[in-house]
């Protein structure tokens, strides 16, 4: 039986009332709102809390006692995962679980390109074309 900590104590989820998956309920697998939970998820797994939406790496100064290639490797998988969210929102894409995992255990190839490229372009995480005729805003299609 799982415990969590709710006003001061420790409670069953039963015993609780809380949905554990509110959050994720009526969503579209692979949607902008999956890829937030998934974001949201990987940060409190590691210690960063997201200070809201759009999530811009700049925002979030490396504490004094996490490792630093660490802490840029999970600021540039939730900048990924951000990006990913933005692509959803603006193309309509759906994202397979596949590209989601790959990007969150750190073993998509874009990961190795700078940090800024995944905040200024729009990259295809998946290998597949963008589709253009659906380009919102003015960022461009990096490659």
């Amino acid at each position: 039986m799982k415990l969590v900590f709710v006003g001061g104590k420790f409670v069953c989820f039963p015993c609780t009332g809380i949905n554990p998956y509110n959050e994720i309920q009526n969503t579209t697998k692979g949607g902008y709102r999956h890829i937030e939970y998934k974001m949201e998820r990987f940060a409190s797994r590691h210690g960063i809390r997201i200070l809201g939406y759009p999530f811009h790496y700049f925002d979030y100064p490396r504490p004094p006692r996490k490792k630093v290639e660490l802490w840029h490797k999970n600021i540039k998988i939730l900048q990924a995962l951000e990006s990913m969210r933005n692509q959803s929102i603006f193309f309509y894409k759906k994202w397979s679980t596949k590209t989601i995992k790959s990007i969150e255990d750190g073993t998509n190839y874009y990961l190795t390109l700078p940090i800024n490229e995944h905040l200024e372009c729009f990259l295809p995480y998946d290998n597949q074309e963008i589709d253009i005729n659906r380009f919102v805003f003015g960022r461009e299609l990096c490659r």
